[in-house]
């Protein structure tokens, strides 16, 4: 491998594939849920306590229902009774499923940028990702067992995904010559947008074909894959690093101004 990729462009496409899996496991269940849903049950419910209020309100109004609504409630009507899933969640509940991930997400920035510092850009990233994938794997069980469970999977999830932003910057600031920053920058960004982009687009054919639980054990087992693949291409600073040529360490050291050093491989 020596000599033929740098291993710092290695490592940014490891990278860039990590934000991939981050952002491919936030945004699948924003597709899943379509067909997680029991649209039917759920409508029949809403109908069943809007009759209840109304009646113990002793109110008498009709509602003219506009014509292009009376349409697109037909449409999603035939729509839901055909991909109708187990699961009978509202649109507040679905909300408040979707949602939490930025509880944690928000939450995990600043410790996350000095526990990077502090211990194990390499690990810190790996294990956030890795939160991400635990919790898409376990996220069917948790759906099926009651929506708190998922909703405490999100923030989980949301809390992995918030490390990895700052655990990218200290990498890239080890990693990457000053002249060549905003290449090795745009490699691992790049990823956000392609994992977004795939995992809406094979959600929606997975969920349909094989089921909306594999949508959640597909993903997930790529992002295993990638984390052994991350354990063994990557460590924290190019001095520690098994399969880099000495020219590259000291190109990029001799950039950077100092030898880097630091804790974890």
């Amino acid at each position: 491998m020596t000599g033929v990729i740098p291993i710092r462009y290695l490592l940014a496409v490891l990278n860039s594939l990590g934000h991939a899996i981050i952002y491919g496991l936030r945004v699948n269940l924003s597709v899943a849920i379509v067909a997680m849903v029991n649209y039917t049950a759920v409508t029949r419910a809403t109908a069943e306590a809007d009759r209840n209020a109304t009646e113990c309100g002793h109110v008498d109004v009709t509602v003219e229902t506009p014509p292009e609504a009376r349409r697109r409630t037909a449409f999603n009507r035939g729509l839901s009774t055909s991909l109708d899933g187990p699961l009978e969640w509202d649109s507040r509940v679905q909300g408040y499923i979707l949602g939490a991930y930025f509880w944690g997400y928000i939450v995990a920035q600043i410790p996350g940028g000095r526990l990077s510092e502090a211990f194990s850009a390499k690990h810190l990233f790996g294990f956030g990702v890795m939160l991400n994938v635990v919790g898409t794997v376990l996220s069917p069980v948790a759906s099926k067992s009651g929506y708190p469970w998922l909703i405490l999977l999100r923030i989980i999830k949301g809390f992995g995904g918030g490390v990895t932003v700052p655990a990218t910057h200290v990498l890239l600031a080890h990693w990457s010559p000053p002249v060549e920053r905003s290449t090795l920058a745009s490699i691992v960004y790049s990823g956000v947008s392609l994992g977004t982009v795939l995992s809406l687009t094979l959600s929606g054919a997975m969920a349909s074909e094989l089921g909306w639980e594999s949508v959640f054990y597909f993903q997930g087992g790529l992002g295993v894959v990638w984390y052994a693949l991350w354990l063994l291409l990557v460590t924290d600073h190019p001095r520690t690093h098994p399969f880099i040529s000495d020219r590259e360490r000291e190109f990029i050291q001799e950039s950077l101004g100092k030898a880097t050093g630091g804790v974890g491989t």
